[in-house]
């Protein structure tokens, strides 16, 4: 699945650079790849991201992972607390 993101008329281009990075990253913290950009009319700027489909595997093992972490600190607990 891909999605596209525009920047709308940054004329400064190290702003324009600045804001670019800033969407790369935040797109990529939430499991969007970077493929592409591409210079549209008046400085706009469109820009492409693929779904990473490893993020969301990854997401759902470490909630898998959290939940068997809590019930094992559970049942340690409860032993502990009977000694």
């Amino acid at each position: 699945m891909y999605k596209t993101e525009i920047l709308k008329g940054i004329k400064d281009t190290k702003l324009r650079a600045e804001k670019l990075s800033e969407l790369i990253n935040n797109q990529t913290k939430i499991g969007w790849d970077f493929e592409g950009a591409i210079h549209a009319h008046k400085y706009d700027v469109i820009v492409i991201f693929k779904e990473n489909p490893s993020y969301k595997l990854n997401q759902d093992i470490n909630k898998g992972i959290k939940k068997v972490t809590s019930k094992f600190n559970k049942v340690v607990d409860a032993i502990n607390s009977k000694e």
